[in-house]
């Protein structure tokens, strides 16, 4: 099978090496940020290990995209808990202990190991612990989300997924954007592929846009502050766009911060810089309403106004 090149040579590269080698590690921990494109990578090997002889390869794609491959396991959360359960735990022991016909692969793909409790960790712990020959365990796990068990890591290869630079992120634009949109989107993507495809998708610029005139009203006492910040919170609730409004305001407090402000002290810009984080990390871990949460933000934002 001729593998397409993926968005992570190195990690690819290190795990071809490792299969050629007659060596391969039972067990691989893919880690990294989320939208790094862990899952995508572990599919992709996946169909690689499987593709067998008189099987096409859009055959084992479609299977292994549907998890009906009969020798490809995948375990993804509940919608309803955001977790994985025991029970579906369970369903990795059975699997395991299957006999493949043709003596070709089994590949178990837990995407992630961030949601699981301790006894899911321990339930996978006693599968690591006892591997059976040609099966191979691709376990993700989301960097900055939790600790690794232990046990589970002294178990596992990692293989890590670093940020990928502005070249990399080349192939993945869709439609034309220009030098500097294109900045604009390796920037605020952070090396992931996934966020850059989810802010292309969400027509993150003009997003962008309306978010720095709002700004420059709050900041500059063009117009009270009620007549820009309602409408445009509204349309961030509308479209579910929080986390990319969080990624615009990390963006406006980098450039803010790097590039200096006559308008404030650093001080103070840093005070108001660690306040609104505080509030937008308490809005994940406590739930919080979001309207309530962005009129805060910009509430707090009036603190940085120029003097008059």
């Amino acid at each position: 099978m001729a593998l397409v090149a993926l968005s992570h040579p190195a990690a690819q590269e290190t795990f071809l090496k490792a299969m050629k080698s007659q060596r391969l590690h039972h067990a691989w921990i893919l880690w990294g940020r989320r939208g790094m494109g862990k899952r995508t990578f572990a599919e992709k090997m996946a169909e690689y290990l499987l593709e067998m002889e008189g099987e096409s390869r859009e055959d084992t794609q479609h299977q292994i995209k549907s998890n009906t491959h009969t020798n490809f396991l995948r375990l993804t959360p509940a919608e309803d808990t955001k977790t994985l359960p025991l029970e579906r735990l369970k369903e990795v022991s059975k699997f395991v202990g299957q006999t493949v016909a043709n003596g070709g692969w089994k590949v178990i793909l837990i995407d992630s190991l961030n949601d699981m409790n301790l006894n899911g960790m321990n339930a996978l712990l006693k599968t690591l612990e006892e591997p059976t020959d040609r099966t191979l365990f691709f376990l993700i796990a989301h960097e900055g989300e939790g600790s690794l068990l232990p046990t589970i890591r002294s178990r596992c290869c990692l293989l890590p997924f670093y940020p990928l630079n502005e070249s990399a992120l080349e192939p993945l634009f869709e439609g034309a954007y220009s030098p500097e949109q294109k900045a604009i989107l390796c920037g605020l993507s952070q090396g992931s592929p996934g966020t850059l495809r989810q802010l292309q998708q969400s027509h993150v610029l003009e997003l962008r846009e309306d978010f720095l005139r709002c700004l420059s009203h709050i900041l500059n006492k063009e117009t009270p502050i009620y007549a820009e910040v309602y409408p445009f919170v509204e349309g961030i609730l509308k479209k579910e766009n929080f986390n990319i409004f969080v990624l615009l305001l990390r963006e406006w407090f980098h450039q803010t911060i790097k590039l200096g402000t006559q308008r404030t002290s650093f001080h103070q810009l840093m005070d108001v810089h660690d306040s609104i984080f505080h509030l937008v990390n308490s809005e994940k871990t406590l739930h919080l309403d979001q309207r309530q949460t962005l009129l805060t933000i910009f509430f707090k934002m009036e603190e940085l106004r120029v003097a008059p």
